[in-house]
């Protein structure tokens, strides 16, 4: 139903890098402006319009990382559903 797409990876400085990311729905690709995403090892979260969010993130070395990511999408009747999924990108 929903997929995370890696929007900007950019250097915080020496071992930090910001991320952001957006969740959309996986049949037309709109972004879900109403979710509540998160990320297990993000040191620092901002929300920014139009549905992305932005991680701050500890690296450890340069090359590919893994950033966990999860999100709750409220349903129609106020259920909350949590999908969870790996976003690999070049961190430097």
């Amino acid at each position: 139903d929903y997929r995370f797409e890696v929007v900007q990876v950019a250097s915080a400085g020496p071992g930090r890098s910001d991320v952001t990311v957006r969740l959309v729905r996986a049949a037309d690709g709109t972004p879900v402006r109403n979710a509540e995403i998160s990320a297990a090892t993000a040191v620092s979260t901002i929300a920014e319009p139009a549905g992305y969010h932005r991680f701050r993130v500890e690296t450890a070395t340069a090359g590919p990382q893994t950033l966990q990511v999860s999100a709750k999408v409220p349903g129609s009747v106020r259920i909350e559903r949590t999908f969870n999924t790996s976003i690999k990108a070049m961190l430097t």
